[in-house]
């Protein structure tokens, strides 16, 4: 994968939640490197460098690259693998998608064909369902002093599909109650 956008000249940012893959990538030529315990002053110089077009690509630890940094230069977003919490991987994204982007962003995940790799990428999913179904339902939550048929009905009219929402509420309340059911017979 790194070798086609090095031939096409396209900066590449490549995130890993492990060190190893990061070390791989990162020490070819014309590439850099953020992963724990790489100083500050060091980030902000791979950081510029990169910016300024001066490197290839940079890979990051998605726990130590994940926050302050920005790398709009590159559109192009490569994860060797992912972190269990999906924020931590929404987070690593945003480095590419801020302020000054100027393109559209490609995110390729890869996925090795392995049963464990398949079953974390499923898990991975459907925590990421769960969040968003949350996001949409807390939409939906009475607030303090506001007419609940009116700001339902704003929330239909702005798109958000309430039926989809509350199915998903019932679902989950359903997951929860049974998870806590499951957990107090395991703890009897």
């Amino acid at each position: 994968v790194v070798e086609e956008f090095e031939e096409n000249g396209e900066p590449l940012i490549v995130f890993s939640a492990h060190v190893d893959p990061v070390e791989v990538v990162g020490r070819r030529e014309g590439w850099a490197m953020i992963r724990g315990g790489v100083a500050p002053e060091e980030r902000t110089r791979i950081e510029d460098a990169f910016q300024r077009g001066e490197l290839k690509g940079v890979a990051l630890t998605i726990g130590a690259g994940g926050v302050a940094v920005t790398l709009t230069r590159g559109a192009y977003l490569v994860f060797a693998d992912l972190e269990w919490t999906p924020a931590l991987n929404a987070q690593a994204e945003d480095r590419v998608c801020r302020f000054g982007q100027t393109r559209g962003v490609i995110v390729k995940r890869l996925v090795p064909d392995h049963v464990v790799a398949r079953r974390v990428t499923t898990l991975l999913a459907k925590k990421q369902a769960l969040i968003e179904a949350s996001v949409e339902a807390a939409a939906v939550v009475k607030v303090e002093g506001t007419d609940e048929a009116k700001a339902l009905e704003e929330l239909a009219e702005s798109g958000v599909d309430l039926a989809a929402v509350k199915a998903k509420v019932a679902e989950t309340t359903r997951a929860i109650k049974a998870r806590r059911q499951a957990k107090t017979a395991i703890e009897e």
